[in-house]
């Protein structure tokens, strides 16, 4: 993630516009979305073993594309960031959804409330 902050924040040093603030926001914003639901994620519901981790492996490769897209997140590479972008919560709303699923039956209807917000 810091990585990722620190490439839309080098895009923002070279950019130094009105858009440029705009485009660093909604990177920031996105990349921040991304890494609260991961850490939220592993906080309630994260293990020590192979799923556990299988889990924090797949999010991380979901956001390798978005890193390689940030640069030109609001120009030529708009298209692919917002691809990456909806492919990476969608994997979060998968994770979350598979969680949801090993809940008691009282907390799954939150679950998907969650989800499908």
């Amino acid at each position: 993630m810091v990585v990722l902050v620190q490439q839309a924040a080098h895009h923002l040093s070279e950019h130094v516009t009105w858009r440029g603030l705009v485009e660093f926001g909604a990177v920031f914003t996105l990349i921040w979305i991304a890494w609260l639901n991961g850490s939220l994620y592993h906080d309630l519901h994260g293990r020590e073993d192979a799923r556990g981790r299988t889990v924090l492996l797949v999010q991380i490769l979901a956001l390798v594309p978005l890193g390689a897209f940030i640069p030109e997140a609001g120009g030529s590479d708009g298209f692919a960031f917002s691809v990456s972008a909806a492919v990476l919560f969608a994997v979060l709303a998968l994770v979350w959804r598979l969680a949801g699923r090993g809940t008691a039956a009282e907390y799954r209807r939150s679950s998907l409330v969650f989800v499908f917000q």
